[in-house]
Formats: C-alpha cells, structure tokens, sequence
C-alpha cells in the first residue's frame, strides 16, 4: 500500500506539472499583454487619426473664412473703383463745351475756336491725375480731339470699344500703344447723347496700377497667398505671383474660376464660395472666389495647401507618434503587470486543490 500511494502521488505532482506547463503557454500576462498591445497601437492610431481629421477640419475651415473675407473686401474695393470710372465718363459725357462742339460742322464759323476749347479741356482733364488718356470721337468712332495728338483722326468704329460705347457705357482692358510700352489699361467709353441724338463719343484710359497694388498685397495671406483677377475668357487679367507677366496671356482653368463664373444665374450679392482644388501652378490650394458681375470678372483668392496644412501634418507626426509609443508601452505594461498578478492567483489555486 504504501508504494502504490506513493506512486500515485508522484503521477498526480506530474499531472499538476503538465498543467501547469500548458497554462505556462497559455498564462493570462501573456495574452492580456497582446491584446492590450493591439488594442492600445489600434485605439491610439485610430484616435489620433480622428484627431487630425478634425483639427484639420478646423483649420481648413479657419483658412476659408479669411480667404473669403479678405477675398469679398478686396472684391467690393474693386466693384466701387470701377464703378466710380464709369461715373467719371458718364460724367465728362456732359461736358457743355463738347456736347456744343459736336453739334457744329467743319464749316462752322466757330469750329475750330470750339476744337480748341475741347482740346484745352481734355488736356486740362489729363493734369488732373486721373486718366491716362483722353479721347473725343465722333459718331463714327473717329478721333477727333485727343491728348495723344498722334491719334487725331484715328477710326476705332472696328472696337467693341466704339460698337457697344454707342449704346451705353462700356469698360473693357487693352493694350495702349500710345504709351512707350505695352501697358495694360481700362478703357472706358460712353456716348454724348442730346434729345435722344448721338452726337459722339468720350473715351478714357487709366492705369490699373492701384488694382494690381491691391491684388498682389501679401497682408495677412501667408508666402503663398495671393488674390487676382479673372476675365470671362480665364485668362488673368491682375499679375500673379508664380508667373510672369500673365496678365491677359496666362489661362486660369481652376475649380474655383469655373464655379464663379457658373454662378452668373444666382444672386451675386454676400455671395462667396471655397474650394480645395489644384491652382493654376499645379499646387493643391485652398481658394476662395468672389464675382465682379460689372466687368464680368472674378476676384479669385488662393492660399497653398501645404503652407495651411503643412507645418500642421508634420506636427501632427510627431506628436501621434509620441503619443502611440507612450500609450503603447503605458497599456503594454499595466496589461503585463495585472496578467502577472492573475497568473499568480491562478497558479496558486490550482496549486492548493492539487495539494
């Protein structure tokens, strides 16, 4: 009796140690480590992932409200400049000494008394700052008195200038040959109506130089900012920062001058709308546009993705990756240290019911 109690004894301590092997493969520590390794790698990647996308969310959003802002004041500053030419050629449209000139034939005793008044008049005009050019044409759209003597007698009944100026004002750019270089200008011309009778023609020229000014002024847009102007045609029509000399050679074919220029049917009025989309240099930007229904322009504000975004994503990198390694090891360790403790009571339990 007393060897077979001790060998039964012995087979029951190697049935306790082969369980006891098993659950040393299968011990709580090591599973609860892996788990809770997945589900802190898993949990923080997903978490500060959410994180980015929001934050990102807010700072794009951030971003279209400025451009949008910035986008609509410079808008309206150009709406009032061309409103205000447009008034300044109604205005010498009225002019008593050309309308009483422009009644009168060459044969008039008085014509070239009148033509020399009306020239006086226009070169008086011209010192005052305002224009570049100053033109008197006939019904026919010949020049007939002008700041540029050279122009004198020039036929400009083949414009649009000349054929739609007849009807109503009208404001349109060109290249003045007139001034030394090509420079583009806005032309304005308006008619000289008396009693419903056509008597002739008052054109201008004036420098855009205080639009553009405004155009490429970088204040509060970052380096890569900037806000131009696009005609019907997409081409650009204020100078823009990554191309040279653009204006009416450079095509703008962006989201963002489509969906203005799409827009003619709706209310233009606070209108303004934003776009992620690839500029005309190729970058992908976050823009803005505002319609200039006047001149059938667009006022296009731009800012380059990564300049808003970019400093943000590598920030973001570093700090998600801070964050993983931290929660990673965190989670890791406490998930070890109570799987150890478990195993402990589980290993003395089972222990106390083999003994």
């Amino acid at each position: 009796m007393g060897i077979a109690s001790v060998g039964w004894k012995a087979k029951e301590k190697v049935g306790l140690n082969n369980k006891l092997g098993r659950y040393e493969k299968m011990k709580v520590s090591n599973i609860l480590t892996i788990v809770m390794f997945l589900v802190a790698l898993l949990g923080s990647i997903g978490a500060t992932s959410y994180y980015y996308t929001q934050t990102n969310k807010v700072i794009t959003m951030q971003v279209y409200e400025h451009l949008g802002s910035v986008s609509q004041s410079r808008g309206n500053y150009v709406e009032s400049f061309l409103e205000e030419q447009k008034e300044k050629s109604q205005i010498l449209s009225l002019e008593t000494g050309f309308v009483n000139f422009l009644k009168v034939t060459e044969n008039h005793k008085d014509y070239n008394e009148l033509l020399e008044n009306v020239q006086q008049n226009l070169d008086r005009t011209l010192e005052s700052g305002l224009f570049l050019e100053v033109d008197l044409w006939d019904t026919e759209g010949v020049v007939l008195a002008s700041t540029t003597r050279s122009l004198i007698g020039t036929d400009y009944s083949e414009l649009d200038f000349y054929k739609k100026g007849k009807e109503s004002t009208y404001m349109d750019l060109y290249y003045n040959p007139t001034l030394n270089i090509e420079q583009t200008t806005l032309g304005v011309v308006s008619p000289i109506i008396e009693d419903n009778e056509l008597l002739g023609l008052i054109a201008i020229s004036l420098s855009l130089e205080k639009l553009n000014t405004l155009m490429v002024d970088k204040t509060g847009i970052g380096e890569t900012g900037e806000t131009y102007l696009v005609n019907r045609e997409g081409y650009a029509i204020s100078p823009l920062l990554f191309v040279e000399d653009a204006v009416l050679k450079w095509k703008i074919d962006s989201v963002s001058s489509r969906n203005c220029f799409g827009m003619k049917d709706i209310t233009y009025e606070g209108y303004e709308a934003v776009e992620i989309y690839l500029n005309y240099h190729g970058e992908k930007a976050i823009g803005t546009h505002y319609p200039i229904p006047l001149m059938d322009w667009c006022l296009i504000g731009e800012i380059d993705e990564s300049e808003v975004l970019g400093k943000q994503r590598v920030l973001f990198q570093k700090t998600a990756l801070i964050i993983i390694i931290v929660m990673v090891i965190i989670m890791t360790l406490v998930s070890f240290a109570i799987g150890k403790f478990i195993d402990k009571r589980v290993i003395l339990r089972k222990m106390k019911k083999s003994l």
